[in-house]
């Protein structure tokens, strides 16, 4: 799984919960444009907020670690 798909399905997640952009950055602990960034591809998943998704969605870890092992 690449660092796109992680943000695609957060995406699905977010309209799933009906919620705004920046109601979801703040879910996941992050600002809105930072959020909007990794949404248009202009800017890369980091560990720091790799951890935040974790932290929000633990379900998600197989996911993650498939991403954290591709990039090794």
């Amino acid at each position: 799984m690449n660092g796109q798909a992680i943000i695609e399905q957060l995406e699905t997640r977010r309209k799933e919960l009906g919620m705004t952009d920046e109601a979801f950055a703040r879910l996941l602990g992050i600002s809105r444009p930072l959020w909007s960034q990794l949404r248009s591809g202009r800017r890369r998943l980091t560990l720091a907020v790799l951890r935040r998704i974790l932290r929000t969605f633990p379900d998600w870890e197989e996911a993650v670690l498939a991403l954290l092992r591709e990039e090794a």
